[in-house]
């Protein structure tokens, strides 16, 4: 079905470009109207079944990428041969625009905002600590052991996704654990 969209846009781009306009004018509308009504039933027909990808401002920047790749292509028209043909395949370029702005699983995850991060890190025995609750009690030479730590190019509590400061409660943790074992 998206096939037939493909050339009932195509064939609609072109007819209001070459026959209301001309000139230059009738190659960039017909390759930006063929573009847009394709890319729009495009969109329609995923909204059932993708949600978006990326921020708005974000899928704002990648479609105006997309529309200068567009837009570039007809302005070349006077160097290739033929290129009127090749203008009418354009909007083939839609699809890859809406598989980059939406994903086909779920819609995207937000981050967690800056200080709700305080969860809780349980110990070996079954001992449960909140983050804050070690970051309040750690000294001031633990702090800057930490940022020693942060120094090195592979850290072991770095996670995708996770603040330096969770990271720092993950580290006062596994220091906590193996206070024992650490000399005097």
């Amino acid at each position: 079905m998206r096939k037939v969209y493909f050339v009932l846009c195509s064939a609609l781009g072109y007819v209001i470009g070459h026959y209301l306009l001309s000139g230059a004018a009738a190659a960039y509308a017909s390759v930006l109207i063929s573009y847009h009504l394709y890319l729009f039933i495009l969109v329609m027909l995923s909204q059932r079944e993708k949600g978006i990808a990326l921020p708005i401002g974000h899928s704002l920047i990648s479609h105006l990428a997309f529309l200068a790749l567009v837009v570039g292509l007809p302005a070349i028209r006077d160097h290739i041969p033929f290129f009127g043909i090749i203008t009418l395949f354009i909007p083939a370029l839609a699809p890859f625009e809406v598989e980059w702005l939406f994903s086909k699983d779920k819609k995207m995850d937000t981050p967690e905002p800056a200080g709700k991060g305080s969860g809780k890190i349980t110990m070996k025995k079954g001992e449960a600590f909140s983050i804050d609750d070690l970051i309040n009690r750690a000294s001031a030479g633990g702090h800057e052991i930490f940022l020693a730590y942060l120094r090195q190019p592979s850290r072991t509590f770095s996670k995708p996704g996770r603040s330096v400061r969770e990271e720092y409660g993950h580290w006062l943790a596994d220091r906590k654990k193996r206070e024992p074992q650490l000399p005097s």
